[in-house]
């Protein structure tokens, strides 16, 4: 099959596969997990379902008045596939923000040893001693550890509970 007769293109591990707009059905379950889309798929997911990288957020209320008025507005978030196969955000405050307004996070999810290939985002993401993650589980691992010794302890992946909302 050819890519222009395609009606979807995945990236698997090594190879590229094309599959028709069925084929998703037809999968195992075990090879849909090895599926990647591609980095500008962009996804509609349960705010309640991603788990938080830090402790807390602040100026928080303009972005939840706006949506629980206007819904999600902008661009997506950075949500990051952990070992455990659950999704921890890079942005916080717009979860939050979320869950409180009741509606959806569109998202771009990116697999944990996935290369952050845009030197400003990585600089966004950098440690105040200057640690640069390279991939996405090292950008959340990296916000995670800056968090309490409690919030680390307990929630090496992040969390479902954010502690403070300013």
């Amino acid at each position: 099959m050819s890519k222009s007769s395609s009606g979807l293109f995945a990236r698997t591990i090594g190879t590229w596969a094309s599959v028709t707009q069925d084929a998703p059905q037809l999968l195992s379950t075990r090879f849909r997990k090895l599926v990647i889309k591609e980095a500008d798929d962009i996804k509609s997911i349960p705010a309640n379902e991603i788990r938080f990288s830090q402790t807390s957020v602040n100026g928080s209320q303009e972005i939840i008045d706006s949506m629980v008025k206007n819904g999600w507005v902008g661009d997506p978030i950075d949500v990051v596939t952990m070992p455990d196969g659950g999704l921890t955000t890079i942005d916080n405050t717009r979860v939050v923000a979320a869950q409180i307004a009741g509606i959806d996070v569109k998202a771009r999810i990116h697999a944990h040893d996935e290369l952050i290939t845009d030197p400003k985002t990585a600089r966004r993401l950098s440690t105040k001693k200057g640690g640069i993650p390279t991939t996405w589980g090292e950008a959340a691992k990296f916000r995670i550890a800056k968090q309490n010794s409690s919030f680390r302890k307990n929630n090496p992946m992040g969390s479902y509970k954010m502690g403070k909302i300013n």
